[in-house]
């Protein structure tokens, strides 16, 4: 099994991973997840964030998903969510992650295992 970090920080509207990934067989595609309010201290009140999780191709946009959108909310600082993609074709992917309250930004991390 593989793994690829990605990470952001401010995420008004919507970001893709910078590294690709690629799939060999069909499988099922994990993200574990952290992600809150930026400038969050703690996992209290005001803390929580509403953003959804796809997977698009390499040369894709967010616009045209393969896999998703999952939507995750809340605030996953001092723990962390799993989301699935479940059997993922052969293939080259990103993930694309969209802030669904621009108004709120988001920071947050994760590992991807395909």
């Amino acid at each position: 099994m593989s793994t690829l970090f990605y990470q952001f920080a401010d995420l008004q509207t919507y970001i893709t991973t910078q590294n690709t990934f690629t799939v060999s067989v069909a499988e099922n595609v994990s993200v574990v997840l952290v992600q809150y309010a930026t400038g969050c201290i703690t996992n209290g009140y005001g803390c929580g964030v509403d953003l959804t999780y796809s997977l698009i191709p390499a040369n894709g946009t967010c616009a045209y998903a393969d896999y998703g959108p999952i939507e995750v909310n809340g605030a996953y600082k001092s723990q962390s969510d799993t989301i699935v993609f479940y059997n993922v074709a052969p293939g080259t992917y990103k993930l694309c992650i969209q802030n669904k309250d621009s108004g709120n930004p988001a920071d947050g991390n994760g590992y991807i295992y395909y």
